[in-house]
């Protein structure tokens, strides 16, 4: 659905498109895989806590783990080590800070210091041997997700018709370089894109301005002559606006706004194939 069109829209000469959640899944496929790898875990080494209890702490970690600028752009850089730390934590949310230490053992049946539940610990297992577990825990999801990424419904066939459209095309995106171009060969992407701009490789990250700066100038084009269509409404809708692009948001996760959001997209659609629908009918 197109849910929001400003008026007098400028007709793009290229155009800049995220990666995760606008042209492949990424956030929209992990649950699956969290929910798979959980299992696994509990239903191997039998703790005394359940499966949708573990998730329930797995989901709370991961809004406190990447809602930090700092760690977000430290796990972005190196998701392995991301999914360790979000494992870990998870696991110390609901056990307490001795899940990983040498005194886990004092924790057997006794209160902890009212942070945490009580919480019998299954000791039938070393503490060296639970951080290996956990680190078990974080590969098999990180091969889960990695399996169960796509492209997006009808991703492909809207890069085609904007190519077809004589639009000039670039992937801008966050992420570790050797993943993103990754995904991008895995599904025969890379050839559509006269650039790819990864912030790894660059420096700067989206929102920064200075990503958007940069492609630009290697593209040899003007702010307003190009769209930058993401799904992330303050990574690829506020950041390129500062400079005059216009931000067009791809709502994959039916995000609900707070009424009066500060940052007000350009063009608001739920998929590529839309947004190529408003290209033609603005030409």
């Amino acid at each position: 659905m197109i849910h929001k069109k400003v008026p007098n829209l400028r007709t793009p000469r290229a155009v800049f498109i995220d990666l995760d959640d606008t042209i492949t899944t990424f956030d929209l496929t992990s649950a699956p895989a969290w929910r798979e790898s959980t299992e696994w875990f509990v239903n191997t080494y039998e703790p005394e806590f359940s499966v949708e209890e573990l998730i329930a702490k797995i989901q709370e970690t991961k809004k406190w783990y990447w809602g930090d600028q700092e760690r977000h752009k430290r796990g972005r850089e190196n998701l392995v080590l991301a999914r360790r730390e979000v494992v870990m934590e998870a696991l110390k949310r609901y056990a307490g800070e001795r899940y990983f230490s040498n005194t886990v053992e004092e924790m057997h049946g006794k209160e902890t210091d009212g942070t945490f539940p009580c919480v019998i610990v299954n000791v039938k297992y070393t503490v060296e041997e639970r951080v290996t577990h956990a680190e078990e825990y974080a590969a098999l999801y990180m091969k889960l997700h990695n399996e169960r990424i796509r492209p997006m419904d009808g991703a492909v066939e809207a890069l085609d018709a904007m190519k077809e459209l004589g639009l000039r095309l670039a992937v801008v995106t966050n992420g570790v370089a050797e993943s993103q171009r990754e995904k991008l060969e895995r599904f025969g992407l890379t050839e559509r894109f006269e650039h790819i701009f990864i912030d790894t490789e660059i420096g700067y990250s989206k929102p920064d301005p200075r990503i958007f700066e940069y492609a630009l100038d290697k593209m040899q084009i003007q702010a307003e002559e190009v769209w930058m269509i993401g799904d992330n409404i303050r990574w690829d809708v506020g950041g390129p606006q500062q400079l005059g692009i216009t931000g067009v948001w791809i709502n994959s996760k039916q995000v609900v706004l707070p009424e009066n959001y500060e940052i007000v997209p350009d063009l608001h659609c739920d998929s590529l194939l839309e947004v190529v629908e408003v290209i033609k009918s603005i030409r």
